[in-house]
């Protein structure tokens, strides 16, 4: 149904299926830098996401490609490519230092998956439609919902009338969903591209956490009438901001880490998520603690991996690399 394909996909990505078919490669046997010029610490991007103070954050990377940070604690060696969520579906990068760095890697650390049940999926359905006889236009406030019109409007081929009888979260994800759609945007696509690329190295993939899509679609469920509203505003917010992805892109697949995070904005479902009652404890424990986690065992086993983390969970105020460098790693700027 088009609801729960809407929940898993701008969830994060979904089933397991692309890395269990990694996984049954065997590892590879585990097998200068040039410098960058550091960003004022404390930053703030276009959304008003406050930044790590970690010194390391560069102006541009003086290699190809995506940036990347090294890890290192003893004998082992994490690298460690911060992706934006959203990007456009033509972007192009260079994909050399990646696949330089993939030969010989113990394992490639991804972002979660989500798992949900048709239980679950029945109390979201239901729950997230309107009484009968109401509509949107009767719960939001007018303002609210003439920003809604416009944005159907803007698209062609969306109407409104397949999203007026649900609850304004719902619509909103929906809506914002269907304009991805159009624009040519996917969600964790980088992750997805990186995770073939090791597949083709003969790399194995590591989940570093799995999401219970259950319980986040409960906590939808938990929102009250101004917490609906504030998460469709957040969707429409999210798509007026969609015009600044493409540069925000392309200053990523050059290394230009400066101008991506200025522009860079979370994403609408993280930041309509985090309204919820208790999501904010899940996100802090899986997104942020799953992946510092998973990074821990690979520094705790000689030799080299591979880990790829959006930039909102990596480059936070107490995000990933906050908390791996507060546990004593070694983390340097984007080098050769």
């Amino acid at each position: 149904m088009k609801a729960r394909a809407a929940l898993f996909s701008l969830l994060c990505l979904v089933g397991a299926s692309g890395v269990e078919a990694a996984t049954k490669h065997a590892a590879p046997s585990p097998a200068a830098q040039s410098g960058a010029q550091p960003l004022p610490q404390g930053g703030t991007g276009a959304s008003g996401q406050e930044w790590s103070d970690v010194t390391e954050v560069v102006v541009r990377a003086k290699v190809s490609g995506p940036a990347m940070w090294k890890l290192k604690r003893g004998d082992a060696t994490v690298w460690v490519m911060g992706v934006p969520v959203e990007t456009p579906q033509d972007l192009q990068w260079d994909q050399t230092r990646l696949k330089r760095i993939l030969k010989g890697v113990n394992f490639v650390i991804v972002p979660g998956f989500s798992r949900g049940s048709s239980q679950a999926d029945k109390r979201w359905l239901a729950g997230s439609e309107l009484p009968y006889g109401t509509h949107l236009e009767d719960v939001v406030a007018p303002k609210t919902y003439a920003r809604f019109k416009a944005a159907v409007a803007h698209e062609p081929g969306l109407r409104a009338a397949n999203y007026i009888l649900n609850r304004p979260m719902r619509a909103g994800m929906e809506l914002f969903e269907d304009v991805l759609q159009a624009r040519g945007i996917r969600r964790y696509d980088m992750t997805r591209q990186v995770m073939a690329l090791a597949d083709a190295a003969g790399a194995r993939t590591k989940v570093a956490y799995t999401v219970n899509a259950d319980l986040l679609s409960d906590q939808w469920l938990l929102l009250d009438t101004k917490g609906n509203e504030a998460c469709l505003t957040i969707f429409l917010d999210g798509i007026d901001n969609l015009k600044s992805l493409p540069g925000m892109a392309r200053a990523w697949a050059e290394g230009d880490v400066k101008t991506a995070l200025a522009s860079y904005r979370d994403s609408a479902m993280l930041t309509c998520n985090l309204t919820t009652p208790g999501w904010r404890e899940q996100y802090d424990a899986l997104f942020i603690g799953g992946m510092v986690g998973s990074i821990g065992e690979a520094l705790a086993k000689p030799g080299k991996s591979l880990a790829v983390v959006p930039f909102s969970d990596l480059l936070r105020k107490d995000g990933v690399l906050d908390r791996l460098r507060a546990q004593g790693v070694e983390v340097s700027s984007p080098v050769e």
